[in-house]
């Protein structure tokens, strides 16, 4: 079953709940061979970005802490 994405052809406005959930499938048929994560893990690729998100982080700390002038 494919659903249509879009409030003007399918016909339900934007915000309601089953074009969130006609807009995530979309985007899991889309991306499917992107989301092997066994795959992605035995080629040690990362999986998430949560690593690069708390780096930058601490990054930020340290250069715009409330010491820093």
């Amino acid at each position: 079953m494919r659903l249509v994405s879009g409030s003007k052809r399918s016909g339900i406005p934007t915000g309601d709940p089953r074009q969130i959930v006609a807009a995530t499938l979309g985007y899991l048929e889309n991306n499917r061979s992107r989301l092997s994560y066994p795959l992605r893990r035995q080629q040690r690729l990362p999986v998430t970005t949560t690593w690069m998100e708390s780096w930058v982080k601490e990054i930020n700390d340290r250069v715009k802490g409330t010491e820093m002038f």
